[in-house]
Order: structure tokens, then C-alpha cells, then sequence
């Protein structure tokens, strides 16, 4: 009758769709996340030759009117220099570190199109 579409379909079942559909979804969140200001390498740390121990972690996507706050158990830390998203990448240093400084600690970037949040646990648990 020539009314005939290409058409085809996929069957999962069971585990092969669980883990379809975990992926898609992931990669969904991933493409929605990088529409704003995001972490292109999450928290990490390093040890200074002086002992500090720094927090560094690389940004994309910003513009200057992104805002990028540092946490520690939920709590706003004071840092004497501003962190600038404009650089690419954000650090803390923690001199002397203790056993006061553990606990966990937390990176918030946002604006306007959205936030992200890469948090570190230096709680030694």
C-alpha cells in the first residue's frame, strides 16, 4: 500500500535495561550540570614541602559574576584572598593541618544558570 515506515525498536530486559537506563540518566544530569558552572576536576588535595595541606579543584564554564564559596561542615569559611572563578581553579590552604582542620569540606559554584558542589571528606574515617 506504500504507507510502509522504517522503523525499528530495541528490546532490554532485566539487567541490560537497568543499566541502560542508569547510564542515560547519569549522562542526562552530566549534559544538564555542564549548562552552568561547573567542576571539571572535582576535590582533590595535595601536601605542601611546608605541610600545608592544600584543596584544589579546576572550574569551567564561568563567567564573573560566578560565586564560589568554600564549606566546612556546612559552615562558610572566611578566606583572607577571594577565590577568583575567572583563574579556572580555586584552592585552600590549610596550614598546619590537625587534627581540628578534619572533617568535611565542601566547594559551591554558582550563578544565574545554575550551581554545582564537590565535596571532600578529610575526616580520617
Amino acid at each position: 500500500d506504500g504507507k510502509a515506515k522504517s522503523q525499528s525498536s530495541l528490546v532490554l530486559v532485566g539487567d541490560a535495561f537497568k543499566v541502560a537506563l542508569k547510564e542515560a540518566d547519569f549522562q542526562r544530569k552530566e549534559h544538564i550540570r555542564k549548562q552552568g558552572p561547573h567542576f571539571s576536576e572535582y576535590l582533590s588535595f595535595y601536601v605542601t614541602d611546608d605541610c600545608t595541606v592544600m584543596l584544589v579543584c579546576k572550574l569551567a564554564n564561568v563567567k564573573k559574576e560566578t560565586k564560589f564559596t568554600w564549606f566546612k561542615e556546612e559552615e562558610e569559611i572566611t578566606v583572607d584572598v577571594q577565590p577568583n572563578p575567572m583563574s579556572g581553579s580555586c584552592s585552600l590552604p590549610i596550614p598546619m593541618f590537625s587534627r581540628k582542620d578534619q572533617g568535611i569540606y565542601k566547594a559551591v559554584l554558582s550563578d544565574d544558570r545554575g550551581k554545582d558542589t564537590s565535596v571532600y571528606d578529610i575526616s580520617g574515617k
